[in-house]
């Protein structure tokens, strides 16, 4: 469902755009924010202590602010991702709340969409859609839900995401760039944290699932930009966090993972094995060894037994690749 532009008291929409050393990209990612076709639009640039000329970039557009558009401008001293996506919530005044990096983009109609279901159902807190990766010298790669196998019979049902937390236990399969948040769900919630190095959007999507509903779709609702600088590309920062994460779950809601009955031993046991197989990859036997040993603390796990043995047997990567 689409609600028409320029409709009678629609809900404002936030846009949070969280920014630090954004000059190359952030043009064209606001040129997507002002081509949505939903309006009243707010956008948030959340400048996280950029150095380079991001600010110089981001105050060429206020001058576009009308009465259904308003871009506002924030610099803070660098705090992360978390941090200025934070920033951007508590200063927001949207029903909604969305977040997209400086460097990505939206399709046009992708506001409309989303908010017109958010209207339409208004027992969800968060949805999402699909995602495309781009760059200058591969193009447009194939959609994460294709990528991830992201079906109905994966979400169990065509809308609603069912036993979400537990979906999500398994991968990250919601896309930042991709999701609009009821605000007045954070009375009931912490915002992102701003302790963890990365997958904090991981975290705080897991701690909506265990008192909110997810809904999806299959419309691609964002483009992301691949480049040198993208955090995802430290594979091992990534898979660190993901276990600091579980750990954080574990210990702060164990009486909700205990009503649901829900296997943390087997999600740890996976977490560390993935992470042995890529400090193998990297050639770095005495970490990889840890790592499988973790992973068998938690479960008795026949691929880590086997990668285990292979620390001790080979000396050259190349050997068991």
């Amino acid at each position: 469902m689409n609600l028409p532009t320029g409709q009678a008291g629609p809900p404002v929409v936030s846009a949070i755009i969280p920014a630090y050393n954004a000059e190359d990209f952030i043009a064209e990612t606001l040129d997507s924010v002002f081509a949505q076709t939903y309006r009243p639009l707010e956008i948030i640039v959340v400048d996280d202590g950029s150095t380079d000329r991001t600010a110089e970039v981001v105050k060429n557009y206020l001058q576009r602010n009308d009465n259904e558009t308003n871009l506002r401008y924030i610099y803070q001293q660098n705090s992360g991702p978390s941090g200025a996506r934070n920033s951007g919530i508590k200063s927001s005044t949207g029903k909604y709340v969305a977040f997209l990096d400086a460097d990505d983009l939206w399709p046009e109609d992708k506001l409309s969409k989303q908010a017109g279901l958010m209207e339409l159902y208004p027992d969800v807190v968060l949805t999402f859609g699909d995602m495309r990766r781009f760059s200058k010298s591969k193009g447009i790669a194939e959609s994460m839900f294709i990528r991830q196998k992201c079906t109905k019979e994966f979400f169990g049902d065509s809308f609603y995401v069912k036993d979400a937390y537990n979906k999500l236990l398994t991968r990250n399969f919601i896309p930042t760039g991709t999701v609009i948040i009821r605000k007045d769900f954070f009375q009931y919630s912490d915002l992102f944290d701003e302790y963890l190095r990365c997958v904090e959007d991981w975290d705080l999507w897991l701690r909506i699932a265990m008192h909110g509903t997810i809904a999806y779709s299959t419309d691609v609702w964002e483009l992301k930009r691949d480049h040198e600088n993208n955090v995802s590309n430290n594979i091992e920062v990534m898979k660190l966090s993901m276990l600091e994460v579980l750990k954080k779950h574990e210990k702060n809601f164990h009486s909700y993972i205990r009503k649901n009955n829900l296997n943390f031993k087997s999600h740890f046991c996976d977490g560390y094995y993935g992470l042995g197989l890529h400090y193998l990859e990297k050639g770095q036997k005495r970490n990889a060894r840890e790592a499988f040993f973790k992973s068998l603390h938690y479960e008795i796990n026949i691929k880590s037994i086997f990668y285990l043995l292979i620390t001790f047997l080979y000396q050259n990567k190349k050997s068991y690749l």
